[in-house]
């Protein structure tokens, strides 16, 4: 059965497979199950008179797709209209297609079948609402973004792409799921092509940018075969862009955030924004940042670990025990600084993660203390006020040197750092898993920080600690190297 559809492959796509070409399998294969039907002539239930005393509209189209659940991902499988079968286009491990043509004839492996990825998301990009407002307000409030979004769609899995979908979906109610799911449920029966769509209902590592998703579909449902990375592709309409105006001299508004586009550099798939895919505007791409604020990728460690740098970090010509003081945002690294630096000296190392609140802190840095032992306190300290009462509790233990290691990491790192931690010690057990803080944290620590002054506060010294990225192994570092935010 041919394919009927309108070819029309995405800008960069390869071209439609050439119909003088013909091709048979030897071994067991879904090439055939891959054909696309012509649509339907009899009208499909869910176009017809609806029943009064019908189910609602945002529950009934659920039932188009296959879904299911995989902790907070939820998946939605659609094999067209006129299909039993598994996903057709989908990859096998076990084939092996021969090609003829011109009278000669080659084997090519099974890579070449349903490994070319073409990856959308799905709000503002291949649908947005009916009206002006935002989010939809049921199953039927919805469009296509553009007139040819259909037809490129269709072209894709034509040309002998995989459609697959990948959308972020912070829904915490029921009724926002079935809507979501309602929506798919229609745009996959105008579509009509084959597809998967993966939803990431919380914000954890399947969230984008983070690459959940692209992980799952690539381990369960590619069969094995890797996806073909130099010919697949995402579309995404979260770019980073800001306020911008469009050719019609149109005021648009900043993008909500930039995770389509670093979900794609994160994987290594090309990117294209909706303008450009569906309307071929390429004027548009000017607005795509081409440089982040952080970038993780291109981080250059600093050339000094601390200033300044002609004093020693641990001092040889003490009379007595001292006092160090940490001062930084969470995730800054104090806690691996004081492990690697101050403990293995003797340190007494006191942290309130550990000790739970700052009267215990304070109580067990007088304890140490009074026994000779020097101590790091390893927590925020972010105002003058909260390091003052260490401060006070030194001087009555007759300790008088009392040093501050600020730590200057920006936010913006520690954000970063406080997702990686969470993906590295993932499934380790209790006391070694993390979990992500939320960004309040930060915010209050930014709101409450005052930068510490040696002669106001009546410190001994302040050493500035810079941020410097040190991984254990290869793992650490492509995991630090990906976008998370």
């Amino acid at each position: 059965m041919k394919r009927s559809l309108k070819q029309q492959p995405a800008p960069d796509a390869p071209n439609p497979p050439v119909s003088k070409r013909t091709r048979t399998s030897t071994a067991n294969t879904s090439a055939d199950a891959s054909a696309v039907s012509k649509p339907p002539t009899k009208i499909h239930p869910f176009f017809a008179a609806k029943n009064k005393e019908k189910d609602s509209a945002d529950s009934k189209n659920t039932k188009v797709l296959s879904w299911s659940t995989v902790g907070s991902l939820l998946i939605g499988i659609f094999t067209g209209p006129d299909s039993n079968s598994e996903e057709p286009n989908k990859p096998s491990a076990k084939t092996e297609i021969t090609e003829t043509e011109n009278g000669g004839n080659k084997t090519i492996s099974s890579n070449a079948i349903g490994t070319r990825i073409a990856a959308f998301d799905f709000d503002s990009t291949i649908t947005v609402t009916a009206g002006t407002h935002l989010f939809s307000k049921s199953a039927d409030d919805w469009r296509f973004l553009y007139n040819s979004t259909k037809e490129t769609i269709r072209a894709q899995y034509v040309a002998g792409f995989r459609v697959v979908i990948f959308s972020n979906q912070m829904q915490s109610k029921e009724a926002k799921l079935d809507i979501f799911k309602g929506k798919v449920a229609q745009v996959a029966l105008q579509i009509n092509v084959p597809f998967i769509v993966f939803a990431a209902t919380e914000n954890d590592q399947f969230r984008k940018p983070q690459t959940g998703m692209w992980d799952y579909f690539v381990e369960h449902f590619c069969n094995g075969v890797q996806p073909d990375m130099k010919t697949s592709f995402f579309v995404g309409d979260a770019a980073g862009r800001p306020e911008r105006r469009d050719n019609g001299d149109k005021l648009l508004k900043k993008d909500h955030s930039a995770a389509d586009y670093k979900f794609a550099l994160n994987i290594g798939l090309r990117f294209h924004i909706p303008e450009v895919f569906f309307k071929h505007d390429v004027d548009a791409i000017k607005h795509v940042p081409t440089e982040w604020t952080f970038d993780p990728r291109s981080y250059k460690n600093p050339n000094n670990l601390f200033s300044p740098s002609n004093s020693p970090l641990i001092p040889t010509n003490l009379d007595g025990p001292e006092l160090v003081l940490f001062v930084g945002p969470p995730a800054a690294g104090k806690t691996s600084f004081a492990k690697t630096h101050f403990t293995p000296k003797g340190y007494v190392h006191v942290n309130q993660d550990t000790l739970k609140d700052r009267k215990k802190c304070i109580e067990a840095t007088i304890k140490a203390l009074k026994e000779g032992k020097s101590v790091v306190v390893d927590n925020t300290n972010p105002s003058a006020s909260v390091r003052q009462e260490y401060i006070s509790a030194a001087k009555k233990c007759g300790v008088t040197t009392v040093r501050a290691l600020y730590f200057t990491a920006p936010i913006a790192i520690c954000e970063h750092n406080n997702h990686v931690r969470v993906k590295l010690t993932k499934g380790l057990g209790k006391g070694i898993e993390r979990e992500r803080l939320p960004t309040m944290v930060f915010n209050m620590f930014k709101k409450n920080l005052e930068i510490p002054e040696a002669e106001k506060e009546g410190l001994s010294e302040v050493t500035h600690v810079n941020f410097v990225a040190d991984f254990k192994s290869n793992i650490e570092k492509v995991a630090w190297s990906r976008f998370y935010l």
